[in-house]
């Protein structure tokens, strides 16, 4: 994906098993990190066990501790000491206002462990609160959300924003291909 200009890479804990969508990232970023636009995604414990037999979520962790646990752990996989992105990864509405969590969060940025903060909002199940009050009270850069050809709401209700129309917060659609 390099060797074709691609320079945007967006990974999870989550993605696979025991962190292998961060750990397989790390030998690229050993010789091209300058050249990489990193973001992964925090909330979710990964050693915990699922929920359901499958595919289902895990388990999230919001408290601060446990955000700063996570940070620390993804930089290990990915071999760096710096996160472009560090995005709530399918937050629902309680971390979204979660003013502690949101003080860890900055304190995080502070420190020069990540740069910039967003929201990665999960399918297009609703969860246009979480992305509106996240847009309205929160310092992210970028709102994540479902947007493709068939999906183009709540994404559409987003754009229209002041932050968004203001160039204050970037939009990332997920899902673009509509799953296939």
């Amino acid at each position: 994906a390099l060797d074709l200009g691609i320079t945007f890479f967006d990974t999870a804990a989550v993605y696979g098993s025991e962190g292998v969508g961060e750990s397989l990232l790390a030998d690229i970023l050993k010789s091209h990190r300058d050249e990489i636009v990193l973001t992964t995604k925090c909330g979710y414990d990964i050693d915990a066990p699922r929920l359901h037999p499958g595919q289902s979520e895990r388990p999230q962790d919001w408290r601060p501790e446990a955000i700063r646990s996570q940070l620390d752990a993804s930089l290990r996989r990915l071999g760096t000491d710096y996160i472009d992105l560090y995005q709530l990864h399918n937050a629902r509405l309680a971390p979204v206002l979660d003013d502690d969590l949101w003080a860890e969060l900055e304190r995080l940025r502070e420190s020069g462990k990540v740069r910039e903060l967003g929201v990665a909002l999960g399918p297009a199940i609703g969860w246009v609160e979480e992305g509106l009050e996240s847009l309205r009270r929160r310092p992210i850069a970028s709102l994540q959300t479902v947007f493709n050809v068939l999906e183009q709401e709540p994404g559409r209700t987003f754009a229209a924003e002041a932050a968004v129309r203001e160039g204050r917060v970037g939009l990332i659609s997920r899902v673009p291909h509509a799953s296939d």
